[in-house]
């Protein structure tokens, strides 16, 4: 399978079928293991116990973040479509899953401006305010703007991102890729 990196379309497809992928290898080692144990009597089956318990814990570890975004599919071809005649003015990123310690939210695009950064989240139940909150005092700690927006209504980020000067229209001076750089960072 091809790596998808974040940002790319791709991606939580991509990230459900590598940690899939591993839970059940995961899951293989501790079904060997007690099939060793119910096999084996003494010593051998005290540590395959053992082994099986140890590799309980970093399986759990592991399938986390896949059980948190398990609900959400991937972003749609025709919204991929949709949003590419826009990455020539600034950089587009699709297939996100932002994680606060208020919310887990899928991002199906995320705008990065000088401006701002600008998201249009599909869940209409997020709460997008605390998040909001949250993620500016984060970019601003990290030395940003803090103009990171989330939006739910497909409308309104439409609207916004239309109103945007292409990036080159503005002095560069590299926080378009921190800020690609940092958001990627807060996601699964």
């Amino acid at each position: 399978m091809k790596k998808v990196e974040k940002g790319e379309m791709g991606y939580r497809k991509y990230f459900r079928t590598k940690r899939l992928a591993g839970v059940g290898a995961m899951l293989a080692v501790i079904a060997v293991l007690v099939i060793i144990r119910a096999r084996t009597e003494g010593t051998a089956a005290m540590l395959s116990t053992l082994s099986a318990v140890f590799m309980a814990i970093p399986m759990a570890n592991y399938a986390t973040p896949l059980i948190a975004s398990w609900k959400w599919r991937g972003t749609p071809e025709s919204t991929h479509a949709m949003y590419q005649k826009y990455e020539k003015r600034f950089p587009v990123l699709y297939d996100l899953i932002l994680t606060t310690r208020e919310a887990v939210m899928p991002v199906d695009v995320a705008v990065v401006h000088p401006t701002g950064v600008y998201c249009y989240c599909t869940n209409p139940k997020a709460k997008t305010a605390q998040a909001e909150k949250s993620l500016n005092a984060y970019f601003q700690s990290v030395k940003l703007d803090p103009n990171l927006h989330i939006f739910v209504e497909k409308k309104l980020f439409d609207r916004r991102i239309n109103t945007l000067k292409p990036a080159s229209a503005y002095e560069d001076d590299g926080s378009l890729d921190y800020a690609a750089k940092t958001l990627k960072s807060l996601c699964m």
